[in-house]
């Protein structure tokens, strides 16, 4: 949304968090209740998501209804608005993946599906997605690559280095076993900071290591007073890149991250960022790299700057999206 207004567009925000973000109810009946069943349980949810959009749309008429990760607005709301505003381009951007190799991963997207077809466009993720959505009947399908805020992630040199090694993320999939033969088996003293880590093997054995969420602020410090800051994809959601691969190094911080496709296009493998494709391979570079100060000091410095001059922030992003509403 800073994004656009930095751009010089006009903006009307509608806040979906009250009724779209999942609660600690909804994830256990999530995983205990049938697809059909957990849909219902949604319904007054998805009813008061719809009708906020729609009032909104409605009253202030936009050019553009951009609804990101709208995963309970019906396809009569999608239908309505385009009805009654023929002129205005309806666009999804999902950053999640509805159709994840997770056992749940389609619990709660029943909504969604019926209204791919009624979209103007799809801004996806993964090239998978642009096979999924167009088999359910999406009109327009492409890849979009957001970016970090510029604002909030930058160089802070005044910071200290309070933890030589550090990952911000979720507990899930792979990365839970790496980190755990990381930091049990090698016995590296890594800092973690994240949600669901009270769930793992290192909750009860590297207490000392976990940490709270670090957002915003918080975490561009974690990150900035780091020597090493890791980052995972989700193999469960078919990813191979998240928002932190282009986060910590606007942060100026030494990137180690899993060796993916992408990953290589980004960044120049030992020149911009590092790469592993093991647990030995990260151990291996861990060691390496924090007795090699100068060499690090020099990745996380050509890292940093080829995610600015390559525009991997935001506003650039925005405006080649803008670019694709405006060819659908």
């Amino acid at each position: 949304m800073r994004a656009l207004e930095r751009l010089g567009h006009q903006v009307i925000p509608v806040s979906l968090t009250r009724t779209h973000r999942e609660n600690s109810r909804d994830s256990i009946q999530k995983r205990v209740l049938r697809s059909a069943r957990y849909e219902r349980t949604l319904t007054d949810k998805a009813a008061q998501s719809s009708s906020e959009v729609l009032r909104t749309a409605l009253e202030q008429r936009p050019d553009l209804v951009w609804l990101e990760w709208p995963r309970l607005i019906t396809a009569d709301t999608i239908l309505e608005i385009k009805r009654r505003l023929p002129e205005s381009r309806v666009v999804s951007f999902q950053h999640d993946n509805p159709f994840a190799d997770r056992t749940y991963a389609a619990y709660g997207w029943g909504r969604f599906f019926e209204a791919i077809p009624h979209y103007d466009l799809h801004l996806v993720k993964r090239p998978s997605d642009i096979a999924e959505y167009t088999a359910r009947g999406a009109r327009r399908v492409e890849l979009f690559t957001d970016g970090y805020c510029e604002e909030l992630f930058y160089p802070e040199s005044t910071v200290d280095n309070s933890f030589q090694i550090v990952f911000v993320g979720t507990s899930l999939d792979y990365r839970v076993g790496v980190l755990d033969r990381l930091t049990r088996g090698f016995n590296l003293d890594i800092h973690i900071f994240g949600k669901r880590w009270n769930r793992t093997k290192l909750y009860w054995t590297r207490r000392r290591l976990l940490h709270p969420p670090a957002e915003g602020a918080i975490y561009r410090r974690v990150v900035c007073g780091s020597k090493i800051a890791l980052g995972f994809v989700s193999h469960s959601n078919r990813d191979d890149w998240t928002i932190r691969t282009f986060e910590v190094p606007a942060c100026g911080a030494f990137f180690l991250t899993e060796r993916t496709e992408a990953h290589q296009q980004f960044y120049e493998e030992g020149r911009e960022a590092e790469f592993f494709s093991s647990p030995e391979e990260c151990r291996d570079k861990i060691l390496y790299y924090l007795s090699h100060d100068s060499q690090r000091a020099r990745i996380a410095a050509a890292g940093h700057e080829r995610c600015v001059k390559s525009g991997y922030g935001l506003r650039p992003r925005m405006q080649e999206a803008l670019r694709q509403v405006q060819a659908a």
